[in-house]
Order: structure tokens, then sequence, then C-alpha cells
């Protein structure tokens, strides 16, 4: 879990992120979060989205967190549906991989990190990815 708050505070946004979920306690992560969309697309950029839920003992806080990847993303998720908490989520720095030859003629990028989220109810996988940036956003109440 360290080298996810790390690798977090590292990256654009990522400071934000790292201190929401230190001020909670970091042992809880990213547990309970649900992930609202995974978006693949390549002409304005792909993005996971999770509602990320706190509590400090009395009450609920709630924010969007949204990882907006850069370039190439390889997506393995399973069981995405109507509700999607994840029981885990970390981010660790991936080794150099081989690159699929099909890919070779598309100006193919070397993938710097994978997202695992664990299984709870609903989605779960990996995505690999190049991690471009982080925001943190509260949400209104009526999208809790």
């Amino acid at each position: 879990m360290e080298e996810t708050l790390e690798i977090i505070a590292g990256i654009p946004g990522g400071k934000d992120l790292a201190d929401w979920l230190l001020a909670f306690g970091y042992n809880h992560g990213f547990g309970d979060d649900e992930v609202m969309s995974l978006t693949l697309n390549r002409e304005s950029g792909s993005t996971l989205v999770l509602m990320s839920r706190k509590r400090d003992g009395k009450k609920w806080y709630s924010k969007r967190v949204t990882f907006r990847f850069a370039g190439m993303v390889d997506a393995h998720i399973e069981g995405f549906s109507h509700q999607n908490v994840i029981g885990g989520l970390n981010v660790r720095r991936l080794a150099r991989q081989e690159i699929h030859p099909s890919l070779l003629g598309i100006g193919v990028q070397f993938l710097n990190h994978q997202i695992a989220m664990e299984p709870c109810a609903g989605a779960f996988g990996t995505i690999n990815c190049n991690i471009g940036e982080i925001r943190v956003e509260p949400l209104p109440q009526d999208e809790i």
C-alpha cells in the first residue's frame, strides 16, 4: 500500500488523492469505493472514475476520483454492472513488457502503471496504463 501512495503522490494531481486517503487512515485505502465508469476513448482520452466514500466515525464524505490515462491502455475487467464496489485498489509500477507484434506499427508506448482492483461486488481486474493525471473532486450530495 505504501507503493500505491508513493506512485499516486508523484502523478500530477495525485497529492490531493494521497492526502484524501491519509486523512481517513490509509489502512482502509480504496476498500468499498465504487467504480463509476471506465471510458476508453481515443479522441478525448481514457479514464477510470471512482466514487470514494470515507467515514470519520460520525459522518460520510464522498469524492469523485478520476484517473486520466495517457496513450495506450490494456484493460482486463470482469463483472462490470450496475454496482461495482471494489475490495481495494493498488497501483504498481510495471516492468518493461513484451510488445505484441500487432502493436508495433501504431507508435506503441511502454506502459508504466498497473491499477489492480480487488473484487467485492461487481467490477474487478487490472488496467495497464500510463496515468497522466489524477483529479479529486467533491461530489454533490445528490450524486451520493
